[in-house]
């Protein structure tokens, strides 16, 4: 479960991306919130291999710039079930490559 909540915080806004575009998009945030936060390629590693240091407060200032630059919550804290699924989607069939 902490998995696939840590995935879906690494996410893009799809509206009618491709994957290709998705999987850029994410590198790209990815570029913008690592200096924003003070987060490390290690954290970012950490984060993907399901290793997530919850307090920490460089991975929680991390994930929160990623979800809402991606749109998967908007600035009240609401939670963009279709952006997720399709972020997710994305991030799985990278994984697999």
């Amino acid at each position: 479960m902490k998995t696939i909540v840590i995935i879906s915080a690494i996410c893009v806004c799809v509206s009618a991306m491709t994957h290709e575009e998705l999987k850029s998009g994410i590198h790209t945030l990815q570029s913008i919130c690592m200096p924003e936060t003070g987060a490390t390629e290690q954290i970012i590693n950490e984060i993907y291999d399901g290793n997530i240091n919850v307090d920490d407060e460089n991975v929680q200032s991390y994930v929160e710039c990623m979800m809402k630059k991606f749109n998967i919550v908007d600035d009240n804290g609401n939670f963009n079930e279709e952006v997720t699924r399709d972020v997710v989607s994305a991030i799985l069939d990278e994984n697999e490559n």
